[in-house]
């Protein structure tokens, strides 16, 4: 059973445009949080970071658009709150790359020289599950019988970011520097960095969902 049809085969193909932006934001979000770990907290940082900002926010006039298409006739009724829930959700992996940089950048965060590759690797782990969960919504208008084991590897992306976060916890306050108040700040990094996995988690739910209810 299709979801889209007649006309809505042009929403789809907006929705697969909207897909592709949350992954835009994610790739200049991930090369700008790099620069982070190379040092180069400077103007030009701060423009990056404007830049996915606005990146951020033409996704989301595009997600609006969609949203005010799909109560015309282009999608089955019964499956319009879903895929709107779904689509928020998604919106939400590019919130959380933009509100990132924002708190490194407003806050002066410095990661400890002996944490950086244990964050450059959380946050490569949360980078895949961007990947992945846009995968499993393309997968879910496309090939609706590769949802199921996809759904899988996003689950063991989420549990593998909660683990290595764990670890860096440990190991920041293990540490006797930076500060207290500093660690603090840094674990609340931390927590907003594994949090992408955690909203990749949520999207494998709905679709899941949304491809039982497709099924009967």
């Amino acid at each position: 059973m299709k979801l889209f049809f007649g006309k809505g085969k042009l929403l789809e193909e907006k929705i697969f445009q909207y897909l592709n932006s949350i992954l835009e934001t994610r790739n200049l979000f991930k090369t700008t949080v790099m620069h982070y770990f190379e040092g180069k907290l400077s103007n030009k940082f701060c423009d990056e970071v404007l830049s996915v900002h606005f990146k951020e926010a033409r996704a989301d006039d595009l997600r609006r658009d969609i949203e005010h298409q799909m109560y015309g006739k282009a999608l089955l009724p019964e499956f319009r709150g879903n895929i709107l829930s779904l689509l928020e959700e998604i919106d939400k992996l590019a919130n959380k790359c933009e509100s990132i940089l924002f708190m490194i950048n407003l806050q002066n965060l410095i990661v400890p020289s002996f944490l950086k590759e244990n964050f450059i690797k959380l946050i490569d782990i949360n980078m895949r599950s961007i990947d992945e969960s846009i995968k499993l919504v393309k997968t879910l208008f496309q090939n609706p019988k590769g949802v199921t084991e996809l759904v899988k590897v996003v689950d063991r992306t989420e549990s593998e970011s909660d683990h290595v976060e764990r670890d860096i916890i440990k190991k920041l306050f293990d540490s006797r520097k930076p500060d207290k108040a500093d660690k603090i700040l840094l674990k609340e990094l931390l927590l907003e960095i594994g949090s992408i996995s955690d909203f990749g988690e949520r999207i494998a739910d709905m679709v899941n969902i949304i491809n039982i209810k497709v099924k009967v």
